[in-house]
C-alpha cells in the first residue's frame, strides 16, 4: 500500500479543514504522478466530504470507507461528468442503515464486510477488485489504522512551507501509539516545499 499525505511545518494536516494549498505546485503534480500509480483509491468518508472528492483523472477507482455510510449524494465523485469514468466504491459495514446503502446503490457499489470495516477487510476488498497498487490519501484516521496495523509499504508525505498553528489534526490520529521505523528514500524540493519518499524496511 501507498500513502500521500501533505502537512505543514508545525504539522496541520489541514488548512481551513482542506489540505488543498499546503503543498503547491510541486505536490500537485506529485500527487497526480502517484494516482497514476494506482489501481485503487482509499479515502475515509470524512476526507472525502471536506475535499469535495471527484473522479480520479488517472482511471483509478475511487472506494470510500464509511461506517454510517452517511454520504452525499452530490459530491462530484457520484455525479461524473465523463461516460467513461470507473464507478466509485463505498466500503462500510453491514450494520450501517438499509436506506442509506440502497441510497448509494444508486451512485456507487457498495461493498460490506461484515460486522466492522478493518484495513484487513478492505485489503480483501482491494484484492477481490484485483487492485494491485492501493493507495490511501487519508483522512488521518484511517490512516492511522493501517500504519498500526503495518500495512504501508510506501509513504510519500510533502512538507509545505508555512506554520499555521490553531488545531488541525495530524496527518495520523489515533489514540494508541504504534512507532515503526522507516528508510527515507528521495527528497525533493520545489518552492520551499520538501516531498519526502519513505520505505517500509524490509523484516
Amino acid at each position: 500500500m501507498i500513502v500521500n499525505m501533505v502537512m505543514t511545518l508545525d504539522g496541520a494536516a489541514a488548512l481551513g479543514g482542506r489540505s488543498a494549498g499546503i503543498g503547491g505546485a510541486g505536490d500537485r503534480l506529485l500527487f497526480s504522478a502517484i494516482r497514476s500509480l494506482a489501481d485503487l483509491i482509499v479515502v475515509g468518508a470524512g476526507t472525502a466530504r471536506a475535499e469535495r472528492y471527484g473522479p480520479a483523472q488517472s482511471g483509478a477507482r475511487i472506494a470510500i470507507v464509511s461506517r454510517s455510510f452517511n454520504l452525499p449524494l452530490d459530491l462530484p465523485l457520484f455525479t461524473p461528468v465523463r461516460e467513461n469514468t470507473l464507478r466509485p466504491i463505498v466500503i462500510g459495514p453491514t450494520s450501517a442503515p438499509d436506506d442509506r446503502q440502497e441510497a448509494l446503490t444508486r451512485v456507487a457499489d457498495v461493498i460490506t464486510t461484515g460486522p466492522e470495516v478493518t484495513p484487513n477487510s478492505i485489503l480483501d476488498v482491494a484484492r477481490d477488485l484485483e487492485a494491485r497498487t492501493v493507495l490511501c490519501e487519508g483522512g488521518p484516521s484511517l490512516l492511522a489504522q493501517f500504519a498500526r496495523a503495518d500495512l504501508v509499504d510506501e509513504w510519500f508525505v510533502t512538507i509545505g512551507p508555512m506554520v499555521v498553528s490553531g488545531s488541525a489534526d495530524r496527518i495520523l490520529t489515533g489514540t494508541d501509539e504504534a512507532p515503526r521505523a522507516l528508510s527515507l528514500s528521495r527528497v525533493w524540493e520545489h518552492d520551499g516545499a520538501l516531498l519526502l519518499r519513505y520505505l517500509r524496511p524490509p523484516d
